[in-house]
């Protein structure tokens, strides 16, 4: 087993463990949360060059354009999604 597999092994054992939801998004793509004053904010990241098109976890404002976000979207080559929604 490589480091990869054996890396992967441990954090899905580890999110089982702790009840974590599990996103199937493509390679390349990093998922981020913060939370400040009751909102909360969700970053993807796409890493790569080729658009992806991803299932949205959540569903809310995109922080940039102010237009209600959710379900399939496509994220652009090297763009960013920022999701606002109240906790």
């Amino acid at each position: 087993m490589g480091n990869q597999e054996l890396i992967h092994d441990i954090v899905s054992n580890v999110a089982e463990e702790c009840r974590l939801d599990k996103l199937n998004l493509p390679d390349n793509i990093y998922v981020s949360h913060r939370s400040c004053e009751g909102t909360r904010y969700t970053f993807f990241l796409n890493y790569a060059r080729e658009a992806h098109e991803i299932l949205l976890p959540v569903e809310g404002t995109d922080a940039i354009t102010g237009e209600f976000i959710s379900g399939t979207i496509k994220l652009n080559g090297l763009d960013v999604l920022v999701v606002k929604r109240s906790v």
